[in-house]
């Protein structure tokens, strides 16, 4: 399905989403965000919508390597010059505070994040290894299954948003 096709598709749920729980004043900037989603084996992933300190979320077996350590990492590196290194640690407690809604050209999910993948990057293709620090939220299906395929995820900061498309009624 092409591009303007989703994007009319998921339109009527996008707005609905947006407007729901909306208020005047400082409220009203509720902090919407729509980011890049991917399926992969542990559900759907994606882009933090508010800044991480990754490495302070890595295991601590990561923070001071021996030489010997880092020569063993050396030997894994793939042909970028990079071994990587996932973990999976429990989401922050402000991020579990958002809602999330994932958009595909097969339908619309809301989605519960409990988990998110560390990734610990060693680059190897300079003097000095050099270590890089990322990574990203992990959701599955609130209820019923995954759309095949990737799509975006929506991001509220707010209390009271719905993946479910409303009446024009019950819209503001």
């Amino acid at each position: 399905m092409k591009l303007a096709h989703l994007f009319l598709c998921c339109l009527p749920a996008v707005c609905a989403f947006s407007q729901t729980g909306q208020s005047s004043g400082a409220e009203a900037d509720h902090g919407l965000a729509f980011i890049r989603a991917l399926p992969t084996k542990l559900g759907i992933e994606f882009d933090s919508p508010i800044e991480i300190d990754w490495r302070a979320l890595a295991p601590k077996r990561y923070q001071s390597l021996g030489k010997s350590e880092l020569a063993g990492f050396e030997k894994q590196k793939d042909m970028f010059g990079n071994t990587e290194k996932e973990d999976t640690v429990s989401i922050t407690s402000e991020l579990a505070q958002h809602q999330f809604c994932f958009f595909s050209s097969s339908g619309v999910v809301e989605l519960k994040v409990e988990t998110m993948k560390g990734v610990v990057r060693f680059g190897f293709g300079e003097s000095e290894p050099r270590r890089t620090d990322f990574g990203y939220l992990i959701g599955t299906a609130r209820t019923g299954t995954l759309p095949q395929g990737g799509g975006f995820v929506a991001v509220s900061s707010s209390a009271g948003h719905t993946c479910r498309p409303q009446s024009d009624s019950t819209r503001r």
